[in-house]
């Protein structure tokens, strides 16, 4: 987009090169567990945290395998590759979820 977006989210923690997507004086805004950008051309960089929630999660898994709520699984391999799925997520290489089975 010509001169740039006015907002970024980046939820999967791909990083700061996202922030040249922003338009001057525009926000960027970091979910992930990942260093936030240097701020940059009047850029405002904000972070979001979340808190852990067992019985949260616990009904979203559930509405999973219920089939009332879908996700996206884009590659599934053995416990014993996990190396592999920690270098396909590096790469960006995956559309989906990684599962790992046991």
């Amino acid at each position: 987009m010509p001169g740039g977006v006015d907002v970024v989210v980046d939820p999967a923690g791909i990083g700061g090169d996202l922030i040249h997507a922003v338009r001057d004086g525009g926000v960027f805004v970091v979910i992930a567990v990942v260093p936030d950008p240097a701020p940059e051309r009047g850029v405002d960089v904000r972070r979001v945290s979340a808190q852990s929630d067992g019985a949260l999660l616990g009904r979203i898994l559930a509405d999973v395998a219920d089939g009332k709520k879908r996700t996206r699984v884009g590659l599934t391999l053995p416990l014993t590759e996990a190396a592999e799925a920690h270098r396909r997520s590096e790469d960006s290489s995956v559309r989906g979820k990684i599962v790992l089975t046991v």
